[in-house]
């Protein structure tokens, strides 16, 4: 028997194992082309919600810009006009928040601990 003789059962046999993996590695493969178009579409809406954000944190600024503009004009004296009292302020708020998710937030260097073990 000859070597591509079909009807070898040794070969159909051979054959019939490489068609499974031939199947098995296209279906894996469509598989993980399926799961990159998902992530890729995560990514895109996490892409838009990161800039949405920037753009509402950015008008957060104009408006506090304004408000203190405001302050100022009526209350030279508040204690809200100093910088350093606004910004120890935001990092008491962002540690008690980030507290609640779990987190560590180091106030006096604003920087993110990581998650409580």
């Amino acid at each position: 028997m000859s070597a591509n003789n079909f009807s070898d059962p040794s070969f159909a046999y051979a054959m019939g194992v490489q068609r499974g993996r031939i199947e098995r590695a296209e279906s894996n493969a469509a598989s993980w082309k399926s799961h990159a178009r998902n992530l890729e579409e995560k990514l895109k809406i996490a892409e838009e919600a990161q800039m949405f954000r920037e753009v509402a944190r950015e008008a957060t600024v104009v408006v506090l810009e304004a408000a203190l503009a405001a302050l100022s004009a009526k209350d030279p004296s508040s204690p809200l006009l100093d910088g350093n009292l606004r910004e120890q302020m935001r990092r008491r708020h962002i540690a008690d928040t980030l507290a609640t998710k779990g987190y560590q937030f180091d106030i006096s260097k604003g920087e993110l601990i990581g998650k409580k073990r």
